[in-house]
């Protein structure tokens, strides 16, 4: 089933950083820290993630996705029923999807196969934001 890959995908990230994992090709070393303390995010890092960050707003037609982690609402197994922002429970997944993508565009291998297998440019991380989101 669709849902139980997206899960077992999701969960491989889980207590890591995202960010690390993908730059470092998976490797199980340095990565048990949040987002918020990477240190591949050191002086300007955190501000330009933080600025690409805020450009992954979907548009209109885009729906039973979540905002805050991305995640598909396949089933209640995959993401909880939505609630309204700061109620409920929160995001399991919140800090796992953005940051591995955001890996695949910082890293100059994983970029071209990406730009190769969609058939996509982006000049610069708002371009390659804005096209995610579709």
């Amino acid at each position: 089933e669709e849902g139980g890959k997206i899960l077992a995908a999701l969960q491989s990230f889980e207590g890591r950083c995202s960010l690390c994992t993908t730059l470092e090709k998976g490797d199980r070393g340095n990565q048990r820290h949040g987002i918020g303390e990477c240190p591949k995010l050191g002086g300007d890092g955190w501000s330009n993630y933080v600025k690409w960050r805020r450009e992954l707003r979907y548009q209109n037609y885009h729906k039973k996705i979540c905002y805050m982690c991305h995640v598909p609402q396949i089933n209640d197994v995959v993401h909880p029923q939505f609630t309204r922002a700061g109620r409920g429970m929160p995001c399991r997944f919140a800090d796992v999807v953005a940051p591995a993508t955001y890996g695949i565009y910082l890293d100059g291998k994983l970029h071209q196969l990406a730009s190769m297998h969609f058939e996509q440019s982006w000049p610069d991380e708002v371009a390659f934001a804005r096209w995610l989101m579709g």
